[in-house]
């Protein structure tokens, strides 16, 4: 998962950015990758298929403009991404319901606040209908829903996203990179260099192949047989998934 800090204030973003050290360190599964920023402009300018957040950590008080203002700007692009307004104000927190806003904290909060509103954060993403993610495609903005994604395949420097409804998308972005965006999605798995795969449409694995409940089929990578076999059947249980 990849988190953002915004503040203009560098004491105040050390002493946040250490707070999410700390609450990764706790959560390893989720794979959570914290970058800071200074400004807003900055952190616009980061905003792309390499850099959408998962979770946005924002100061409400900026020289250059509001929290509220950045946060406006960032749904703009991302309307499903989590905000957290961190701030020395409490002047704003009506306003933070208008940007759809996960929580409202002012300064100085305790490890224990913070880490319960990043708790609901985590929580909304994962339980959410929909898992709405912004890539570049083509040189285009575009949304797409990852819990209806198939499979990605790896095509050179892209990944080839197939989805359940018959679409299919060409994102530039590294297997790796890709698999680390959607760790926080207990479907998917990692199939070497090649493939990731959503479990959740799996309907058989056998040692030649992968077979989806629409019929598209991928060849199976040599040696991951038994470790996705073993993947699958631990989340049919955990998820009690009827096939």
């Amino acid at each position: 998962m990849k988190f953002a800090i915004c503040d203009d204030n560098t004491e105040e973003l050390k002493n946040t950015e250490l707070l999410l050290k700390s609450y990764g360190t706790l959560h390893c599964d989720k794979n959570i990758e914290i970058f800071c920023f200074d400004n807003s402009e900055t952190l616009i300018g980061h905003y792309n298929e390499e850099n959408s957040f998962d979770v946005v950590i924002i100061e409400i008080c900026f020289s250059d403009c509001t929290g509220i203002e950045l946060a406006k700007r960032i749904r703009e692009i991302d309307p499903h991404c989590k905000i957290i307004f961190l701030t020395v104000s409490r002047n704003f927190a009506v306003d933070a319901f208008t940007v759809d806003a996960t929580h409202y904290l002012v300064k100085p909060c305790t490890k224990s606040e913070l880490f319960s509103a990043l708790d609901k954060a985590i929580s909304s993403i994962s339980n959410g209908h929909t898992a709405n993610m912004v890539f570049n495609v083509g040189g285009s903005t575009t949304k797409i829903d990852i819990k209806k994604v198939l499979y990605f395949e790896t095509s050179k420097h892209y990944q080839i996203a197939k989805t359940i409804d018959g679409k299919q998308y060409s994102i530039r972005i590294t297997n790796e990179n890709m698999s680390k965006q959607i760790a926080h999605f207990d479907c998917f798995f990692r199939c070497g260099r090649t493939y990731i795969v959503n479990m959740e449409y799996i309907s058989e694995i056998n040692s030649k192949a992968i077979v989806f409940d629409n019929g598209a089929t991928l060849p199976m990578i040599r040696g991951a047989y038994q470790i996705l076999n073993d993947a699958y059947l631990d989340y049919m249980i955990k998820n009690n998934v009827e096939k």
